[in-house]
């Protein structure tokens, strides 16, 4: 049996994808403990990825190319939402640690060997409102975007860097293996606190490079995370 799991692990590793940021199962989870939503059998997400990945090969492009809006520098990837999200109880619901912290200027990019690439960022934790994380604790985030080897940044649902010094709060999933954390949503899972205007003018603000069809979801729960959590 566990020989046929990490053949179907192969597999999915094969037809580039990657692990969830969302509290649905799929044997793509990182760890073997996360119960669910980690399966040991493929999911209709598992399939329907590899539907996906085979019906982007058979047009022609490979996962940097679908549903991607382009720029000289900045390729924005998008993919549907696992599950319908109508207000931030959703979210919260979906995290198992919301946290409030600073980020550290140690960012490292991680080239894609199987599915996508990342960027692990430390984050040094100001407050804590849900999971079992203590204030002072520096931890490590998988933030979903990386630089590809020829100089294109690479921005899953339009989710880009997160600024050295800044304070975010991040609904973050499970610890991976690693140790590291990946934040549940990408975009919709990280909010800055700095400003009070959802949508900023500001093109290098976060707000200003979220995906098109992401950004009336994220004003909507970036105006509940202020109500809640900015003091």
């Amino acid at each position: 049996m566990l020989k046929g799991i990490v053949y179907i692990a192969a597999a999915s590793y094969v037809f580039t994808l990657a692990h969830p940021t969302c509290s649905y199962e799929s044997i793509m989870w990182q760890s073997s403990t996360q119960k669910p939503p980690k399966s040991d059998e493929i999911t209709f997400h598992d399939a329907y990825g590899v539907y996906d990945a085979y019906n982007n090969a058979r047009n022609g492009s490979n996962e940097n190319e679908v549903g991607v809006s382009k720029s000289s520098k900045i390729q924005i990837v998008t993919a549907d939402l696992a599950q319908p999200i109508e207000n931030i109880n959703d979210i919260e619901n979906m995290a198992q640690y919301i946290v409030k912290g600073k980020i550290l200027d140690d960012s490292k990019n991680i080239l894609p060997e199987y599915g996508s690439g990342y960027t692990k960022t430390g984050l040094e934790i100001t407050d804590v409102y849900k999971g079992d994380l203590n204030t002072g604790d520096v931890i490590t985030l998988t933030e979903l975007y990386y630089t590809s080897k020829d100089g294109v940044e690479i921005r899953r649902e339009g989710y880009s860097a997160s600024t050295p010094g800044e304070e975010y709060l991040f609904y973050l999933g499970p610890q991976y293996e690693d140790g590291t954390y990946g934040i549940v949503c990408t975009v919709l899972g990280r909010y800055s606190l700095e400003d009070t205007q959802a949508l900023s003018d500001d093109t290098e603000s976060i707000e200003a490079n979220i995906a098109e069809e992401y950004a009336p979801l994220y004003q909507q729960l970036k105006t509940e995370v202020m109500n809640l959590y900015k003091k």
